[in-house]
């Protein structure tokens, strides 16, 4: 639109110098007179060009100025003044006086009169845009979108930019306290597109920082359906983030502000909404690859992730729900990469500790043969099985003297660990890999453990600050002497894993695996034999 009015001023100017250059030449004589009007009317062209210029520029202010209504924190009144350049048209109508005048004192009547013409049009135009702004409302709400957008593109002020940040997000709190449903939406909208084309880290993380204050005022209302609607956003942000590939941190920050808000929600009202946490999480998870080779420490928050949706959707809310969640959880199997271990494995944990026999369902899916001898789940299930088994062979090894105990996680008496001990037994490959991977994504990452302390409400973090090189390799060769098949691979693993054990200490954790487990078969000394012939060969 300031395009178009520049252009309009610009084409009046040229037609004001052509007329000009008329009336000079025949001034002096060059050109026959050529008169637009008569002579006898000068002074009364000269007195309307005065009046249309003087009276109806403050009548169309004073129109605009009628509407009070305010659409995303801007009045139609400033719209009007800024967007349709009500400044430079009081300086170009004073020049155009400026210049009646004087065209009036030299007799240039062609001018004069090409002056009233323009002046008439411009005002014109100006009564049709303002009414046209007026009336039509859509019209006026897009206009002031696309000029907010505008203006935040293309001014260089780090002012400025946070300013229209502010007060998009000031409209977008106060949307949602009043219940506006149309600027809930559209400055949110707002958000996402400036998001979008934020093309430097600075930008990204002003922007960061107030979306951060956003969101945090936006749950502290704890309403369900602005606290959906939020969620909603978030996941669209990670998405938005994870194709400009900058990390984000607002997880981070919004977790406890999350679970708040969820807690309130009950099942009906989250199977009512149109979220899908999983889409939520599957961003965060992308995104936390960004945050460098240790996934950044919102990963931790991520692994809790999982536990916080099944505590404040679907605990306690009877059965449909805890089908609903059964199902879900047997899904994400199919789906699971390394990534997904911790958090699914801190679920497991938190389902144990409020419905035991829910538990009792879904490890068994974990534990299940189906689960074992299906092509569909990929390793990165087994790895989640191993990370069970080192973790409840870690809490249940202690005799009653054991002082370590943050968690008191069940044995798995009641789970068929007999199939997963003989298929990762036979497959020493397989094994190898599952220790990679615990040792690259387990063991490395203790340093974050012990961060986690720091987090309140954060107890199921505290149990992993534990010896877990020791029972892996405990674990390790209970599975390898297991079975007594694929002799040749297991010699090679275990001369190239260089693990080293005591055969009388080894019967001895052996018989207490035994206990732990409920193996069927064979027994520790036998087991231990079995590893010495191996190593000697």
């Amino acid at each position: 639109m300031k395009y178009s009015i520049r252009r309009i001023y610009g084409i009046s100017v040229f037609m004001i110098g052509i007329s000009v250059m008329l009336d000079a030449l025949i001034k002096i004589g060059k050109m026959n007179p050529v008169w637009l009007v008569s002579s006898e009317i000068v002074n009364s062209i000269f007195d309307a060009s005065l009046t249309v210029i003087l009276i109806c520029v403050p009548i169309a202010m004073g129109i605009a100025g009628m509407s009070h209504d305010k659409y995303l924190g801007r009045s139609i009144l400033t719209f009007v003044v800024e967007f349709l350049d009500f400044k430079n048209l009081f300086g170009f109508q004073l020049l155009l006086i400026c210049v009646s005048l004087l065209c009036l004192i030299l007799n240039f009547i062609n001018t004069l009169f090409v002056i009233f013409l323009l002046s008439i049009i411009l005002i014109t135009r100006y009564f049709y845009t303002t009414f046209d702004y007026l009336t039509h409302k859509e019209k006026t709400q897009k206009a002031i979108e696309q000029y907010i957008l505008d203006e935040y593109a293309t001014t260089t002020s780090k002012n400025k930019k946070e300013n229209s940040i502010r007060q998009i997000v000031n409209v977008n709190i106060e949307a949602n306290k009043t219940y506006n449903t149309l600027e809930k939406r559209k400055s949110l909208e707002l958000l996402k597109r400036i998001m979008k084309h934020s093309d430097n880290d600075t930008d990204y993380e002003m922007l960061s920082d107030y979306l951060k204050e956003m969101l945090k005022k936006n749950f502290k209302l704890l309403d369900e359906d602005i606290c959906f609607e939020q969620l909603a956003f978030l996941e669209e942000v990670y998405a938005i983030s994870n194709e400009n590939e900058i990390y984000c941190s607002l997880y981070e920050h919004l977790y406890k502000d999350i679970g708040e808000n969820l807690n309130k929600v009950t099942f009906r009202q989250y199977m009512d909404s149109e979220f899908d946490y999983n889409k939520l999480y599957n961003s965060i998870k992308e995104n936390s690859k960004l945050g460098g080779q240790e996934y950044g420490d919102q990963y931790w928050r991520l692994t809790h992730f999982k536990e916080l949706i099944y505590s404040s959707l679907y605990k306690s809310k009877g059965r449909e729900a805890e089908y609903y969640f059964h199902k879900i959880f047997e899904d994400s199997l199919l789906k699971m990469d390394v990534i997904d271990v911790f958090p699914t494995f801190n679920l497991i944990i938190e389902v144990f500790q409020s419905d035991v026999e829910l538990y009792k369902k879904i490890i068994s899916d974990v534990f299940s043969g189906n689960v074992i001898y299906s092509p569909k789940y990929n390793n990165d299930v087994y790895l989640l099985d191993f990370t069970i088994c080192v973790f409840i062979l870690s809490e249940n090894y202690f005799d009653g003297s054991g002082s370590r105990s943050n968690l008191n996680l069940t044995t798995l008496n009641a789970v068929n660990t007999h199939d997963f001990f003989i298929k990762v037994s036979n497959d020493p490959n397989r094994l190898h890999e599952l220790v990679t991977k615990f040792e690259e994504f387990i063991l490395s990452r203790l340093k974050y453990w012990e961060i986690s302390r720091q987090y309140e409400n954060d107890s199921t973090l505290n149990v992993f600050p534990v010896p877990f090189s020791k029972w892996s390799e405990i674990l390790i060769l209970y599975i390898l002497s297991y079975n007594p098949y694929v002799e040749e691979e297991k010699i090679q693993y275990l001369k190239e894993s260089n693990i080293k054990f005591n055969p009388k200490s080894l019967v001895d954790d052996f018989k207490k695996i035994d206990k732990i487990y409920g193996s069927m078969f064979p027994s520790p000394e036998d087991q231990v034999s079995h590893l010495q012939s191996l190593l000697n060969e």
